[in-house]
């Protein structure tokens, strides 16, 4: 029989009190929980302890009362809410009080019980949780959505107040769309937090949005704050795939300089879904962007975009870039018309715009091409012989080589006559001796 000084110390009152101990009280969480009903009251009691700036306790006892579950638990929880939400405190405590809120609104969110519903609006129209917003998301209230617009001006809040939007899908659809396309009255210039917030709702639309949202949308592409346009776009994007991006194309293609590189890597990602249909607004900004890194950046991502397409419209643009002034642009543009051979050998042509870099690099890679290009051409080929740079010759050599007897009438012509491909006697010279000597090696009498 269990002694009464026994019963003290392992009872549900002590035991609870000795969930105030940050190392121990994880572990007295499940042996709390195995009393049930006789614990409620205890729980309730510390849930509802003075503010503190160690909230943890607090919130394990919410935990606790979560497991257990009961009506009685459940009544505890929305008791404690609302005494937590009616407290006002200084600063700190307040910070570590909304803690507490948000971790009971959560508990209660989850258990579904719908009758929680107004103390939990209660709450969040006083004290503007983030958890209060999650928790009525998940009971579906579209009474807070108002709010929850409101609070995506808070930056702490906006990612949990955003799920919270989401799970109410389409209810929410009408008040998010107003909210997007209206600017805060009496505002000259936008506050960053209310920008951040509209941005925050076109993200939502792309996600849960219908096709009535569509115009809201595309009406937002015109928005005065680049990031709100950004955010509609790819929410244009998300929603209906590669269809929209001719409309936002504009504005995806502007984001590619954006100082935020996850936000340029996002508007690449977005137009990679179609670049086809892109190509001819593509090259245009390309050459109204400045000569920096940012230009250089932009310029970089439209030539990845572009390698991704192997055809003959793609490489034409590619070709354009041949007198960018930054040879790591031409070089890349060069490299990916390159690639292109491996599919689309017809577009050789473009690669000869490359022939009279001022960058060896990017005449290099022109050399290490001529293996793919069919027919092999024969100006492309004298040019690469008896360029100035003696590592592109032997290189352009090896890769003639290579073809084999494949490139005997090649060779046979440029021997016979050279002049018709180069100009001025040295480089004629040079030309038919590079292509004696191959034929030499290759035991083509």
């Amino acid at each position: 029989m269990q002694r009464p000084e026994d019963r003290s110390r392992t009872g549900p009152e002590a035991l609870v009190e000795r969930l105030g101990d940050l190392t121990e009280g994880p572990k007295l969480l499940p042996t709390v929980v195995a009393f049930g009903a006789e614990a409620v009251g205890p729980l309730e009691l510390m849930v509802r302890g003075p503010s503190d700036v160690l909230f943890q306790p607090r919130c394990l006892a919410a935990d606790a009362l979560a497991i257990i579950g009961s009506r009685d638990a459940r009544q505890a929880l929305v008791r404690a809410l609302r005494d937590s939400g009616s407290r006002r405190l200084e600063p700190v405590l307040d910070l570590s009080e909304r803690a507490v809120i948000n971790c009971i609104a959560r508990h209660l969110g989850r258990m579904g019980d719908v009758a929680c519903a107004d103390a939990i609006l209660e709450v969040f129209a006083a004290r503007r949780a983030p958890g209060c917003a999650r928790a009525l998301g998940w009971l579906g209230d579209t009474r807070a959505v108002p709010l929850m617009i409101q609070c995506l001006r808070d930056d702490m809040a906006r990612d949990e107040v955003m799920e919270a939007l989401a799970s109410l899908g389409p209810k929410a659809e009408p008040a998010l769309c107003r909210a997007l396309i209206s600017r805060p009255d009496g505002e000259q210039a936008e506050a960053p937090t209310s920008v951040s917030a509209r941005a925050a709702i076109a993200a939502i639309l792309g996600r849960v949005g219908t096709r009535a949202c569509t115009l809201a949308l595309t009406w937002a592409l015109w928005d005065e704050e680049q990031e709100v346009r950004f955010a509609a776009a790819l929410a244009l994007c998300e929603r209906f795939g590669p269809a929209a991006i001719p409309t936002a194309a504009e504005t995806l293609i502007d984001a590619l300089g954006a100082r935020d590189w996850s936000r340029a890597q996002q508007a690449f990602e977005a137009l990679q879904a179609d670049v086809s249909c892109v190509i001819d607004r593509l090259t245009p900004h390309v050459r109204r962007w400045p000569v920096d890194d940012s230009g250089k950046r932009r310029k970089l991502l439209v030539v990845d975009l572009l390698g991704r397409v192997p055809t003959e419209d793609a490489c034409r643009a590619l070709a354009s870039l041949s007198d960018d002034p930054d040879s790591g642009v031409r070089a890349r543009a060069a490299q990916a018309i390159s690639a292109a051979l491996e599919t689309s050998p017809q577009v050789a042509e473009a690669l000869k715009a490359f022939q009279r870099d001022p960058s060896p690099t990017v005449r290099l890679i022109l050399a290490r091409a001529l293996p793919r290009i069919n027919p092999l051409d024969r100006s492309l080929a004298a040019t690469m012989l008896t360029d100035s740079d003696a590592h592109v010759r032997k290189t352009a050599s090896v890769m003639i080589h290579r073809r084999g007897r494949e490139a005997e009438p090649l060779l046979r012509e440029l021997a016979q006559a050279p002049h018709r491909y180069v100009d001025g006697l040295w480089a004629s010279v040079r030309v038919r001796t590079a292509a004696e000597r191959l034929l030499a090696e290759l035991h083509i009498p």
